[in-house]
């Protein structure tokens, strides 16, 4: 079977953003229940919904500069090529 090559030229800022935003409320969640089991601060368990709304936002920022800046470098230095295989 012939593989193909294709190159990411850029990538929905947005869609990152989204994405990488799912991801840290994710890990804010866990980092939460980890800091209330700990009790460190001593806010118990508000930890959980506080960081999960700081790292989701932070995830939704830092994506979408991410995401900005993929594209500025691809268009410049052409992305990044990936090698696709059909499936048997």
């Amino acid at each position: 079977m012939a593989i193909k090559k294709y190159t990411i030229k850029s990538i929905g800022i947005t869609t990152v953003a989204k994405i990488e935003a799912v991801f840290m409320l994710i890990m804010g969640f866990f980092f939460g229940f980890v800091y209330a089991a700990l009790n460190l601060g001593g806010i118990g368990l508000l930890w959980v919904p506080l960081l999960a709304i700081i790292y989701g936002v932070l995830g939704f920022v830092f994506g979408a500069i991410s995401a900005f800046l993929y594209n500025a470098v691809a268009g410049w230095l052409g992305g990044i090529e990936i090698a696709v295989e059909r499936a048997k």
